[in-house]
């Protein structure tokens, strides 16, 4: 199984290489990475959302479809390139870690190259080894897309996921629509920024995983 996922890795990475060269526009920013996943909705990417350096994330979601019903998620990005975070279960009362580390940031010539690990709360539970690769398009017009696929290996199963997403804002960056597939069900999620709690933000959507409706809280703010 190990030399099975080493070489779906393998695979990815040289799939994403043909990806980056047929895939016209650039990122973001220079340090946009993995954008779909910038937006933190969802059960995975809540986890494994870039931050900039010295940035918290905390993020709340409600869904009677996750394995912990509740999944509370505080992140902290170290460098430009590494976040760490912890993952709180409230059904089992679980704390387990998790971490993404940007292999390389996306370009006009190359997507980003991620990998991580976080806890899995979508048809089964155990945490997650995961490689990643997002590209952000600009050629739709006005609308700019960004997207990713990937691979995760879940402890306790024996064959690797397969990871793929997308993030659209909407109404000028006031609303981020998400569509993602954990391997298991399909997350669709819409979030917006409501208000300031002082000098945090707060943004609020729902997320539906599977026929399942949940809600999800979450901020961010600088060190």
């Amino acid at each position: 199984m190990q030399i099975r996922f080493s070489f779906c890795v393998a695979a990815l990475f040289a799939a994403s290489g043909a990806w980056a060269q047929s895939a016209p526009g650039g990122p973001l920013s220079p340090s946009a990475g993995w954008a779909a996943q910038r937006a933190g909705i969802g059960p995975a990417s809540s986890q494994a959302a870039i931050l900039a350096k010295s940035q918290f994330f905390l993020s709340t979601l409600s869904n009677s479809a996750i394995v912990g019903k509740t999944e509370t998620v505080l992140r902290y990005g170290v460098t430009e390139k590494l976040s760490v975070g912890l993952s709180h279960l409230r059904k089992q009362g679980t704390l387990r870690p998790n971490a993404n580390y940007t292999l390389t940031s996306e370009s006009v010539e190359s997507p980003s190259l991620n990998i991580g690990i976080y806890e899995n709360s979508i048809g089964g539970k155990g945490s997650a080894f995961y490689a990643t690769a997002g590209r952000t398009l600009s050629d739709m017009g006005p609308v700019t897309f960004s997207g990713y696929m990937g691979i995760a290996k879940v402890s306790g199963e024996r064959a690797p996921r397969f990871l793929v997403g997308a993030a659209l804002p909407l109404l000028n960056n006031a609303l981020t629509a998400s569509a993602q597939w954990e391997g298991k069900k399909l997350s669709l999620g819409i979030v917006g920024m409501v208000g300031t709690l002082g000098k945090y933000p707060i943004r609020f959507g729902l997320v539906a995983v599977g026929d399942t409706l949940g809600t999800l809280g979450a901020t961010t703010w600088q060190r």
